[in-house]
């Protein structure tokens, strides 16, 4: 009788417990003869296959960054290559296009979209819109009437700046000195002369008569004027010792007379004008002006000094346009 104890297969070998003919375990994998396996061959790339130019651009389409293909508003994938449009750019319209459908085209709803509210039919939408069509074609006829008709483009032109131009002079002004084309006075001494006080010299000056109470001078201009300013050189100015300036008196209160009714009481500073490099100014604001009075009030007289005739160097005006 045969032994039923396993056959060690040798030293130190585990023992195979024998199963039944026919019969194979699940778990115990199957042993296979190596064999040599082939080397794979490396099939050749195909050919890149280059890309057609775009077939369209239209205004508002969708570009795609892979392929430069426009697609419509609402696709969210090329429709020539697939690649995804969330940061496609879009073919904008130009100016004129823009305006255009905004004016005339009808409005476009969304999908979904409801009227707030259910009734009548909005008129005054239909309203407006026929209001923005009539203020359009004003808008073209005058365009055109401006192009084409020289009369009434120069009355466009003539009514704009007489518009404009009162705000810009109170806006921006800009002076220009105006020069007069003569003077008078009440007395004058010898040499000084009241056309010396507009000669655009600051080293010639008019002096009343030490004996005239209230001298006044006037000014002259050879065609009327609108006046801005008027700025004065107070006191003598030469180069003998009596034509210093702290030697004769000099204007302090002046009253100013306009041909146009344009008064003003000023209070001029004494400031030598060899010293001060600028004449006095102050706001005269008188229109069509053919002369200018300056009555002098009072004066300042020299320290220790008896009263004597009162000089002014220079009287000067600018107009503001």
């Amino acid at each position: 009788m045969p032994s039923r104890e396993p056959v060690l297969a040798g030293v130190g070998a585990p023992a195979v417990v024998p199963t039944p003919s026919g019969a194979a375990r699940d778990d115990e994998p199957i042993s296979r003869r190596p064999t040599s396996v082939a080397p794979a061959v490396a099939r050749p790339r195909p050919a890149a296959r280059s890309l057609e130019a775009p077939t369209r651009r239209h205004p508002g389409d969708l570009i795609c960054g892979q392929c430069g293909e426009g697609n419509d508003p609402v696709r969210h994938f090329c429709r020539r290559c697939g690649n995804t449009l969330d940061e496609a750019l879009v073919v904008s319209l130009p100016w004129y296009r823009r305006f255009f459908n905004r004016v005339f085209r009808v409005r476009e709803r969304e999908a979904g979209w409801r009227p707030k509210r259910v009734g009548a039919p909005n008129v005054m939408g239909g309203v407006w819109r026929i209001i923005r069509l009539a203020l359009f074609a004003v808008l073209i006829v005058a365009v055109l009437a401006f192009a084409l008709i020289q009369p009434f483009r120069a009355g466009v032109i003539n009514r704009v700046t007489n518009t404009v131009a009162p705000l810009r002079i109170q806006l921006l002004p800009h002076y220009d000195a105006i020069h007069p084309t003569g003077a008078s006075a009440s007395t004058a001494t010898a040499g000084h002369l009241p056309t010396l006080a507009v000669d655009h010299y600051l080293n010639t000056y008019w002096a009343a008569s030490a004996n005239d109470p209230k001298p006044y001078l006037k000014v002259l201009f050879a065609t009327p004027v609108d006046l801005a300013t008027i700025g004065f050189d107070s006191g003598a100015s030469g180069t003998a010792p009596a034509d210093a300036f702290a030697v004769q008196p000099r204007p302090k209160a002046v009253h100013i007379v306009c041909s146009d009714g344009t008064t003003k009481e000023l209070t001029l500073k004494d400031e030598d004008p060899t010293i001060a490099k600028n004449a006095q100014f102050y706001t005269l604001d008188a229109k069509q002006v053919t002369y200018v009075e300056i009555f002098i009030e009072s004066t300042y007289l020299p320290a220790g000094a008896a009263p004597s005739s009162v000089a002014i160097s220079e009287v000067e005006f600018k107009t503001k346009d």
